[in-house]
């Protein structure tokens, strides 16, 4: 290609790119502007029968039960307070997600709930713990071994108790 006919297609090439990048700008900017859609589906699992209403304890000691939050939507979580892994995810993802509701004026309206898999380590003093240690301030729930099991079965939701071979490297 000679020299003449570089210079040529240079131009024409970088008129195209800028060309490109403006509407790519362009689309970009309408999709911010534009109204937000309306939300999506909600994930998760809807039961069309009553929730066992088992007997929980809360982080304070309190005795409670599902049935305390009657008329509010219920977002439920199962952990466990040894878990470093996903249960603190969950828990960042409730201070977010509790942010967002609060500031959409519908906290009233919404209870956030996590409720142990693992009663007999989850103490109400280890929940409270946990509670500080994370910034929870919603409920963190446990019970007697047979209530547990009784909610986690309605929902599908399996969980074995696996012994240690040593004291926990973690404890609240």
């Amino acid at each position: 290609m000679t020299r003449r006919r570089l210079r040529r297609r240079v131009p024409w090439s970088m008129l195209a790119v800028m060309l490109a990048g403006a509407l790519v700008a362009s689309a970009c900017a309408r999709a911010s502007s534009a109204s937000p859609s309306a939300p999506s589906p909600s994930f998760g699992i809807v039961q069309n029968r009553p929730v066992p209403d088992v007997p929980l304890v809360d982080q304070a000691g309190r005795p409670t039960s599902l049935a305390a939050f009657h008329g509010k939507v219920v977002v439920l979580a199962n952990f466990l307070s040894l878990c470093q892994d996903e249960c603190p995810m969950v828990t960042g993802a409730f201070i977010a997600m509790q942010r967002d509701v609060q500031a959409a004026g519908l906290g009233d309206r919404v209870a956030f709930l996590e409720v142990s898999v693992d009663p007999g380590r989850d103490t109400p003093a280890r929940l409270a713990a946990y509670s500080q240690q994370f910034g929870a301030n919603w409920p963190l729930l446990t019970g007697a071994p047979a209530d547990l099991n009784r909610l986690w079965s309605f929902f599908g939701i399996a969980h074995q108790q696996v012994p240690e071979d040593q004291p926990p490297k973690l404890d609240w």
